[in-house]
């Protein structure tokens, strides 16, 4: 029997239902490969999306599913944080699971940071990858951030060059700040970008007519999606705030739909609907969180969606299921939208507007983009191709 390389992914916080970056190197890892995964008890970021789960029925069920192992540490602090935990019993844990090969996710964290100093004493004969998902606008003006990049560019780089540690950019952007900012060298850097999964993210006929009926979307109707948490960060009333520039405009009855959970105080703050009550043509919806697998009927339903802000990976996912995308413009979404989607000019509602007006308007505008993002998406952002790539560092192949 062949020994398999075991594996080891870190990473501060995993939901099995999840569908993020870690969940789907699980699902596509190499039958040569014993693949494990080192997280924290930590559910915070979810909450409200984990009320009554029993977490560990779903590691257990994501673990037979997958032929992987989930280990779980508890937390020193950092609980309420999004991320930075401190993981106890962290390099115990590891030197019990006895790894070939670490990857550690996102750089910035304690736990890489750890294991990157300890690749100098307790982890010396175990190769170690990392990766970046951090982007400018989350740089921070404090003093502990500016500590903590000194830190990233003198010490943890100079490692990195020693130990022969790769580092994976998940963003055109974040690979500039690795050469930038944290004064990686450049054959230490390469893109692994995040992805899709066409077996769960793709359009069906039958799911868009019977959501449309269930949700009362006459199947001419425009319907407009934007999925993901109803938060300041992702400002998804600017989608509302622009529409509202444009009504007048709006000739055809648009149903804009909102799936995901409604965070306080910003949703009670943004949207106040008062305006659109007297518009016969214009529907609001909002729609409870749904399960991620199931998240391509809600794509299925709409002709195009709309990501106000930042670089969301529902884009990608929305792309692969045949619908075009509107986002602002940055070096990030320019490269993810080169086809299949509008960017709009940043913090411009008129640009956002216009954009919105101009898919509403023109069918045939939206059924080129529709076919030329699927497409591109699949050729470009598919996670069994990153992962592959990924897989044959680790197997040196």
């Amino acid at each position: 029997m062949i020994k398999k390389n075991r594996v080891l992914h870190i990473e501060d916080r995993f939901h099995p239902s999840m569908g993020y970056q870690i969940n789907f190197f699980a699902k596509y890892h190499a039958p040569e490969i014993d693949f494990h995964i080192l997280t924290s008890n930590s559910m915070s970021i979810w909450e409200g999306l984990t009320n009554n789960i029993n977490i560990k029925k779903l590691d257990e069920e994501f673990e037979q599913k997958y032929l992987v192992k989930i280990h779980r540490l508890n937390t020193f602090w950092g609980e309420t944080q999004k991320s930075n935990l401190w993981l106890t019993g962290l390099l115990k844990k590891i030197n019990d699971i006895n790894p070939d090969v670490i990857y550690v996710h996102v750089i910035e964290s304690y736990s890489a940071i750890r294991v990157i100093l300890n690749t100098l004493f307790k982890l010396k004969k175990i190769k170690v990858f990392t990766d970046t998902h951090t982007l400018y606008n989350q740089f921070k003006k404090g003093i502990a951030f500016k500590v903590q990049l000194l830190f990233l560019k003198t010490i943890i780089s100079k490692i990195i060059t020693k130990k022969n540690i790769m580092v994976f950019a998940t963003t055109p952007e974040n690979q500039q700040i690795l050469l930038n900012d944290y004064k990686i060298p450049s054959n230490y850097v390469d893109f692994l970008p995040i992805g899709t999964d066409s077996s769960q993210f793709y359009f069906k006929a039958e799911d868009r007519n019977l959501i449309r009926q269930k949700l009362e979307i006459p199947p001419n109707d425009i319907a407009l999606i934007y999925t993901g948490k109803i938060n300041e960060r992702k400002k998804p009333h600017l989608i509302l705030s622009a529409v509202d520039k444009i009504k007048d405009g709006i000739k055809v009855n648009l149903h804009i739909i909102f799936v995901g959970p409604k965070i306080e105080p910003y949703f009670s703050s943004n949207f106040q609907l008062d305006s659109f009550h007297s518009i016969d043509n214009i529907k609001i919806r909002f729609i409870e969180p749904v399960d991620s697998s199931i998240l391509f009927k809600y794509y299925s339903i709409a002709d195009f969606a709309v990501f106000p802000k930042e670089n969301t990976l529902s884009a990608l996912d929305a792309q692969a299921c045949g619908i075009p995308v509107i986002m602002e413009s940055d070096s990030t979404n320019n490269k993810r939208l080169e086809k299949g989607g509008l960017l709009y000019q940043k913090n411009d509602l008129n640009s956002l507007g216009n954009s919105i007006l101009k898919l509403i308007d023109e069918e045939k505008l939206r059924k080129k983009l529709s076919h030329e993002g699927q497409q591109y998406i699949l050729e470009n952002y598919e996670y069994k191709s990153i992962i592959k790539k990924l897989e044959n560092y680790i197997l040196d192949k």
